[in-house]
């Protein structure tokens, strides 16, 4: 695991924390969530992930409240969308 070294080492019991929360990844399948205003990547989600997020995008600055259910297919229909027109 890769440490930033300007900043002191994790305690034991946060280190061994990531170190499983890597491992129950690892087999789960992961989906990008896209900014819906400009489709800039904002994060990898996993199949685990339920609910709502706040979000902020690095790149347009949209700032609110994803329900990822409504997110899940937001590439395909993205696709179906440009199709279209």
């Amino acid at each position: 695991m890769e440490l930033n070294h300007k900043y002191p080492a994790p305690d034991e019991d946060i280190v061994d924390k990531l170190l499983r929360s890597r491992r129950e990844v690892e087999e789960m399948s992961e989906r990008e969530l896209r900014c819906p205003v400009c489709n800039y990547l904002i994060a990898g989600v996993y199949g685990d992930k339920s609910g709502h997020i706040r979000i902020k995008c690095r790149k347009c600055k949209f700032d609110g409240v994803l329900n990822l259910a409504y997110f899940r297919r937001m590439k395909r229909y993205h696709r179906e969308y440009t199709d279209k027109k």
